[in-house]
C-alpha cells in the first residue's frame, strides 16, 4: 500500500490542480454577488424611476410595470409610510413643477394626484404587512 502511495504523490498537485480548483473556481463564481444596484446605475436625484419624470422610492422593490396607449403604471412596495410617502412626492414632484390636485384617503388607501401641463401622476398607497404597496399611473390628459 505504501509503495503505491509514494508512486502517487508526484502527480497529487496535479490532480487536484485539475479536478479540485474547477469546481471551488465554480463555486466562487455562481455565489458571486456584486455590490452594485439598480438605484446605483440610475441618475435620477435622490430616488430609482420608471416612468421619465416621476421619481420612485430609493427602497422601491418593482412589483409590475405596463405600458398601454397614454399611459403608464408601476406597481411597487417601499419601507416607508404612506405619510412618508405623500413628503416623497410632495417634494420630489412640485420641485420639479407639478402641481398637486388632490389628497384623499378612505380607510387605510391614500390617493394622491399631481397635474403638470398635459400630464398627470396618480399615486394609491396602502399598507400592509409591514410594507406600503403603491400604483403609481402617469397618463396624458
Amino acid at each position: 500500500m505504501k509503495v503505491q502511495l509514494k508512486r502517487l504523490a508526484p502527480i497529487l498537485p496535479a490532480f487536484l490542480t485539475v479536478m479540485v480548483l474547477p469546481v471551488y473556481s465554480y463555486t466562487s463564481f455562481i455565489s458571486y454577488k456584486p455590490e452594485i444596484s439598480e438605484e446605483h446605475l440610475r441618475k435620477v436625484s435622490g430616488a430609482a424611476s420608471y416612468f421619465e419624470d416621476v421619481p420612485f422610492p430609493q427602497d422601491a422593490n418593482i412589483i409590475s410595470q405596463d405600458n398601454t396607449a397614454g399611459s403608464q403604471t408601476a406597481t411597487i412596495e417601499t419601507q416607508k409610510t404612506p405619510q412618508e410617502v405623500q413628503e416623497f412626492y410632495d417634494s420630489a414632484l412640485t420641485s420639479n413643477g407639478w402641481k398637486i390636485e388632490t389628497r384623499d384617503q378612505k380607510g387605510e388607501v391614500f390617493i394622491y394626484e399631481y397635474k403638470k401641463e398635459d400630464k398627470r401622476v396618480m399615486v394609491t398607497s396602502s399598507t400592509g404587512q409591514g410594507v406600503t404597496v403603491l400604483t403609481i399611473n402617469l397618463s396624458q390628459l
